[in-house]
């Protein structure tokens, strides 16, 4: 934590008049502080940035010059700064300690460091700095499919809703099919988590032309030090998480659909208002969600519905981790997929429902899919394990859009 050294409330104004030839008695009436803290901060600008002593001042007087010149180029401040932001400060909290520099502070360019700004849950500004991704090694492709977010029409900001249209061309394979695979329970940079089984999903989502993916939440170990996640647990700090796993999906980027958080990721937003999520959405140019989302996705003249969320449960049992990835159906109209996470259990089930075809006046008969997808992590050394959990399933999911309209889900892969 930053000590709330005193500073005037222009800097420029108090090293004017100091030059001038103010006493530390006038500089403090003058800028509220006290003769003691004037000194103090007189030694600092001296020692750290070269200001001119009192002699030096008298002397240059005496020998009438012109006035002294001094640029100012608060390096204290910027050292402090960085040091402050490296976890997530609103406005108010920065100008307590930085005062009228604030403003110019968050102008500066960090090298090495990228400045974010969200709101957080109180609607307030926020500010954290992040270490800079090396842009050079993230090359991003560009998407072969459209979208669309609406707007609310309850006010001026966009609803979890996206419309996705697929071209024609991704249907070309044998198979007839575009499929999309998940990426849920990540946890990027905690001890047990399965790195290969993480690329090699990569790679056949990227070497696949007729794969898409999205992302469901725990994407990062992100255990803090207020207590949320075992600190110990994870190999290296958040930030570089966040850097590290940019790259690792930066070969697919063009392939996600969008990307929303999970409970590991609330533990920044509760404790800094600050999403590694998003964060990490911006690097990767994907669209991003602060929650659920439903998306609608055409092609082929047809359209399919996914209704996703990351998942809230803490059953062990599986009919339990299926109701509740099963409770959106009590708030949302017909979706052929239902796709959560959370438990680390991958669950395919399939449920026939009674829809309404009012153009051929009729009832149909609709496949409705809960889909539950599996994690990236081992039982072995994992808080799985020390609590007495199941391990974690094996293998992934898939969901299959077919051309003609029809579509499918399934588990794949049992060996990983």
């Amino acid at each position: 934590m930053i000590a709330a050294m005193w500073k005037p409330a222009s800097m420029s104004q108090f090293i004017e008049d100091y030059l001038g030839g103010a006493s530390d008695f006038d500089l403090a009436k003058q800028h509220g502080g006290t003769p003691d803290t004037v000194q103090k901060l007189i030694k600092r600008l001296r020692d750290e940035e070269g200001l001119y002593s009192r002699t030096e001042i008298k002397e240059a007087k005496a020998g009438e010059c012109d006035k002294l010149k001094f640029e100012y180029k608060g390096l204290r401040e910027r050292r402090d700064f960085r040091e402050f932001l490296q976890v997530a400060r609103t406005k108010v909290e920065i100008e307590s300690i930085f005062g009228d520099t604030t403003s110019e502070l968050l102008a500066e360019k960090y090298p090495g460091l990228n400045l974010f700004s969200q709101l957080n849950n109180y609607g307030k500004e926020i500010y954290i700095l992040l270490p800079e991704v090396d842009r050079a090694k993230i090359k991003l492709k560009e998407r072969s499919w459209k979208f669309f977010h609406s707007e609310s029409i309850e006010g001026t900001f966009n609803q979890p809703y996206q419309l996705v249209q697929l071209p024609d061309e991704m249907f070309d394979n044998p198979e007839k099919e575009v499929i999309i695979a998940p990426l849920f329970d990540v946890h990027f940079g905690h001890y047990g988590h399965k790195r290969e089984k993480l690329l090699s999903y990569i790679r056949w989502i990227e070497e696949t032309p007729n794969i898409l993916t999205f992302i469901g939440g725990d994407l990062q170990e992100n255990a803090l030090e207020t207590g949320k996640g075992m600190t110990y647990s994870q190999e290296f700090p958040p930030d570089m998480q966040i850097e590290g796993i940019s790259q690792i999906l930066a070969p697919i980027a063009h392939k996600i659909l969008f990307a929303m958080p999970g409970n590991h990721e609330r533990r920044s937003i509760k404790a800094a208002g600050i999403d590694p999520m998003k964060v990490t959405a911006q690097i990767l140019d994907v669209p991003y969600f602060n929650g659920p989302v439903y998306c609608s996705i055409m092609g082929k003249e047809h359209r399919w519905r996914i209704y996703a969320f990351h998942g809230f449960t803490n059953s062990q049992t599986k009919g339990g981790k299926l109701n509740a990835a099963g409770k959106p159906r009590i708030f949302t109209d017909f979706v052929n997929f239902y796709v959560s996470g959370h438990t680390h259990d991958p669950i395919v089930n399939p449920e026939t429902c009674i829809v309404e075809d009012p153009e051929r006046c009729r009832l149909i008969y609709c496949t409705q899919w809960t889909v539950v997808c599996p994690s990236f992590m081992r039982w072995e050394q994992t808080y799985a394990y020390e609590f007495g959990y199941p391990p974690p399933g094996k293998g992934g999911v898939a969901m299959r859009l077919y051309a003609n309209g029809d579509y499918s889900a399934n588990l794949r892969d049992h060996n990983s």
